[in-house]
Parts: C-alpha cells; structure tokens; sequence
C-alpha cells in the first residue's frame, strides 16, 4: 500500500480544506477533519483515474520534505492511503427524471465530483448507514 501526504487547512471561518502536494489541483473539503480526510481520498481516487490506468501514479513526496515547503507551513500534515485501481467498474444505464438529473449534476459539481463520482459517494454513505444529504 503507498501512503500520501495530505495537507489540513483551516481558516477561522471556513470548513477544513484538503489539498495534496503530490498532485496539484487536487483539493476538497469537509465540515469536520473525518469528512475531509473521506473527502479527500474520494477527490484523489477521481483525481488519479487516468494516472492509474496508464501506470503513472507518482512516487509519494516523503512527509519531512514537505513539512519543509512554506507552501504548508501552517498544515497539519497526515498520510493516506494512495489510491488502488478498481477491481472492476461496470457502465449501468440509469432512467431518472430529466429536473432531478440536473439538481444530481448540480450538487456532484459544487462538491467536486463528477456525476457517476458523486452517485458512487452517496449509495456508500447510504448503505453504511451514513445520513446522506
């Protein structure tokens, strides 16, 4: 298993943000430590597809390296598991009402995920008894 550095912000007025000095551009949030740290393995899962696919995952940064970069000086450092290649994905074909398509669409896109991303996130949370919405 490769294990990630993974940098915690909080502002005194927002949620705790998530960002990762190995993969630019990956970023997410949550309103709890729990919830970004799930969130942010979500956001690098979706985020490393391709990588994945194409065997060009990058070597993890070690964690004292990047405790040094002012970039996150004022993080809280954690690891976390890199992401694995999906033992199997299958296409499913959905019919759902065209308005609750778009409020689908809409809410995977204000929290970063892509449509079949965010259905994946909610059914998990759903059927482990988290309180979905």
């Amino acid at each position: 298993m490769t294990y990630y550095v993974a940098a915690l912000h909080k502002d005194e007025d927002s949620d705790y943000g998530i960002s990762f000095p190995d993969f630019p551009g990956c970023v997410s949030a949550g309103a709890t430590v729990d919830e970004a740290v799930e969130m942010g393995q979500e956001a690098l899962a979706l985020f490393c597809t391709e990588m994945l696919e194409a065997g060009t995952m990058p070597e993890p940064t070690p964690p004292e390296q990047v405790a040094q970069d002012p970039d996150f000086a004022d993080a809280t450092l954690i690891l976390v598991k890199g992401p694995t290649r999906p033992l199997h994905v299958k296409r499913v074909n959905v019919t759902l009402p065209e308005d609750l398509l778009g409020r689908i669409d809409d809410r995977a896109q204000r929290e970063g995920y892509t449509r079949s991303g965010w259905l994946a996130h909610v059914t998990r949370r759903a059927l482990s008894g988290d309180r979905v919405g």
